[in-house]
């Protein structure tokens, strides 16, 4: 079986907000806008926006051992930060740990959290 491919965390430390960085990420991989837009859920005019709001600012990937699986953008109505955290916290890291990781502040990191869960519960209800 093949490992799925995963997002390195340290993309997210960039001046790039998150849907530039991981669509950035993704196009350095040789990805078209159109199978971007399919793995992360979002429009491919979104992702060809993001691409292109991207281009003038620097983008270094650094080495880390903390990857999210690409499968996990998929999730509706999640942000990619919302969904970063939520699988961070799924994999019992604290939250001044995930602030760390991502250089961000840990009331920050909490309220990302709070809004992820709210919006699960939010679609969990609605099904």
């Amino acid at each position: 079986m093949k490992k799925e491919e995963g997002i390195p965390v340290s993309i997210f430390k960039t001046k790039l907000n998150p849907l530039e960085a991981i669509t950035r990420y993704l196009k350095q991989k040789n990805k078209k806008n159109k199978e971007i837009a399919e793995l992360l859920n979002k429009k491919p005019s979104a992702i060809s926006r993001a691409h292109k709001n991207s281009k003038n600012k620097k983008f270094v990937i650094k080495k880390t051992k903390f990857c999210v699986p690409l499968s996990e953008f998929k999730k509706p109505k999640l942000s990619i930060l919302e969904t970063v955290v939520q699988y961070l916290r799924k994999n019992n890291h604290k939250f001044t740990e995930i602030a760390r990781i991502l250089d961000r502040n840990p009331k920050t990191i909490w309220t990302i959290q709070q809004r992820a869960k709210k919006k699960l519960r939010e679609a969990k209800n609605n099904e």
